[in-house]
């Protein structure tokens, strides 16, 4: 009986897993998964490659169920990261444990939530050595979708805000090119979570409170706070 995925089914899958490595069907290689902006990316664990949209290699699945690599249409390194991950899924395959994976050393630099993950767990390590770092950091390049966002409603919300933090109340703390207040718009509901893009979801915070909407312990404290604060904003 033949098996039909969605990416809908796909990318829950992706979001499930996200920073966790899995092994290619084929090579056995490695790769790790991981959902920007509401897409997948793949990420080799030995290369500076990234897996981009899979409607093609869905397609072929959908239609032959063929979990064989050189079997797919588009003849690019994403066809082992589509049929690992899809298997993966289908067959429910564990991620690869943080034990087996290859040393800090030779892995490549992490995308950004897993890259803040170790920087946390390396910050609690004792024993923590002194690193070599990267004389020639490495680079990829890595194609995402990004939220169109309207112009008028960061506006309204800078001009609106008269230059003080919607947080701290605090004014601005410096000026930009223009001789206006710099204030950085927040949306309460972010984003990437399926926040819109309107004022009833938008303040201007200083970099310091919108670093710590996001990252301070106390966060969900003080988005509260945000909210009893400014009656414009819905939950």
């Amino acid at each position: 009986m033949k098996r039909k995925i969605t990416y809908a089914a796909l990318l829950s899958f992706a979001k499930k897993n996200t920073g966790k490595f899995f092994p290619t069907v084929a090579q056995k290689r490695l790769f790790m998964v991981e959902v920007i902006d509401g897409d997948i990316v793949c990420y080799p664990e030995s290369k500076i490659d990234v897996w981009l949209s899979p409607s093609i290699q869905l397609k072929h699945f959908n239609s032959t169920n063929d979990l064989r690599p050189g079997k797919y249409p588009a003849k690019t390194f994403s066809n082992s990261y589509f049929v690992g991950l899809v298997s993966a899924m289908i067959n429910g395959t564990k991620p690869i444990a943080q034990s087996e994976l290859p040393r800090r050393e030779s892995r490549p630099r992490l995308p950004s939530a897993e890259f803040d993950a170790e920087v946390r767990s390396l910050r609690k390590d004792v024993a923590l050595l002194l690193p070599e770092g990267q004389a020639r950091p490495l680079k990829k390049e890595v194609t995402t979708l990004q939220v169109c966002r309207d112009p008028a409603v960061k506006a309204w919300v800078l001009k609106t805000s008269k230059g003080k933090c919607a947080a701290c109340s605090k004014p601005a703390p410096f000026k930009d090119d223009d001789n206006l207040p710099f204030l950085e718009v927040h949306h309460v509901i972010h984003l990437a979570n399926g926040g819109p893009d309107t004022i009833s979801n938008a303040v201007a915070l200083c970099p310091n409170c919108h670093r710590a909407m996001h990252h301070a312990k106390d966060r969900k404290t003080r988005v509260a706070q945000l909210y009893q604060r400014f009656s414009r904003l819905k939950k």
